[in-house]
């Protein structure tokens, strides 16, 4: 909880900014394989984006619909105008003390996108 008041803190003191602000964001998932569903899982959490000329950056802390803290960053580059590439990285912690620098046991992913616009 310390982590997302602190986020929350510190994106009402960096929106001041041109091009930067807080959000808020939620996300749903349902995964199935054919017709049989197998999982759902939700993310609600605080956000911060800032711009900076042909990049940007972003930071997300929240929660999981089973509790479980989260944390997310990432950063886009605009390549040239039809090209922009995508990354972020996500920890979820998955231990039973519910809290993320407390006996962790964290899952995490990085996603990258490369996008051309035609």
């Amino acid at each position: 909880m310390k982590i997302l008041i602190t986020t929350f803190i510190a994106m009402l003191i960096l929106s001041c900014t041109t091009h930067a602000g807080p959000y808020v964001i939620h996300t749903h998932n349902a995964e199935f394989v054919g017709k049989r569903h197998i999982v759902t899982n939700s993310v609600t959490r605080l956000g911060y984006w800032q711009d900076f000329g042909k990049t940007a950056v972003y930071g997300e802390a929240g929660l999981t619909d089973h509790g479980r803290e989260t944390i997310e960053v990432g950063a886009r580059y605009k390549v040239t105008s039809r090209l922009l590439i995508k990354s972020r990285i996500e920890f979820v912690n998955s231990s039973s003390s519910k809290r993320l620098f407390k006996n962790p046991s964290i899952n995490s992913s990085i996603k990258t996108d490369i996008r051309y616009n035609f």
